[in-house]
C-alpha cells in the first residue's frame, strides 16, 4: 500500500447513500460537472470511503476525469473490520 501526502486545502471528500440507482445518467453527469468545477477551482485530490452507492460513484467519476486532467487524484479510505480505533486519535 501506498501512502501519498495530500494538501488538505485542496482536497475534498464524498459520502452519501449507499442504495441507490447506480445508472441515474443526470446524477452522473450532476457530480462529473461538479468535480470538474472543483478541479478548475484549485482541488486536485479527492477522497472517498469507496462503499456501494454513491462513494463508488463518485471514484468512478474521478477515475473518469484523470483521462481528461492527469492531475486529478482520487484517494480511498476504508474501514478496517474489527480493529478497534481507540488510542488512535489524539486531541
Amino acid at each position: 500500500m501506498q501512502t501519498i501526502h495530500i494538501d488538505k486545502s485542496k482536497t475534498a471528500a464524498f459520502t452519501g447513500h449507499r442504495y441507490m440507482n447506480m445508472d441515474d445518467s443526470a446524477l452522473k453527469d450532476g457530480l462529473t460537472h461538479i468535480i470538474r468545477e472543483q478541479y478548475h477551482n484549485g482541488y486536485t485530490s479527492f477522497i472517498t470511503g469507496v462503499v456501494r452507492g454513491f462513494d463508488l460513484l463518485a471514484c468512478e467519476a474521478v477515475l473518469e476525469l484523470q483521462k481528461i486532467y492527469p492531475g486529478i487524484m482520487i484517494g480511498c479510505i476504508y474501514k478496517l473490520v474489527h480493529q478497534s480505533l481507540t488510542g488512535y486519535f489524539h486531541h
